[in-house]
């Protein structure tokens, strides 16, 4: 990352298919790009970053550890290898 703070990414869950839609169409120039962004979302990984201070690694990869501890315990938790 740019400023060099340790960081890293958990995955935590998947877009369910009800997520994926729902928004009307609009005028609005970044609603129509938010609309096409959706479309065909589902089953796509959602992750969580997690960034800790400078010098503090042990704190993000606890954060990081026990996110993904609780994660597992989800249903739709994302399996590897990932397949849509």
């Amino acid at each position: 990352n740019v400023l060099g703070y340790p960081a890293g990414v958990v995955p935590f869950t998947r877009v369910r298919a009800d997520e994926a839609v729902g928004r009307a169409p609009s005028r609005d120039l970044v609603e129509q790009v938010a609309l096409k962004v959706e479309q065909g979302s589902a089953g796509l990984l959602v992750g969580v970053q997690v960034v800790a201070r400078p010098w503090r690694e042990y704190v993000a990869l606890a954060v990081m550890g026990a996110i993904e501890r609780e994660a597992r315990t989800q249903s739709d938790y994302p399996q590897t290898p990932v397949t849509p």
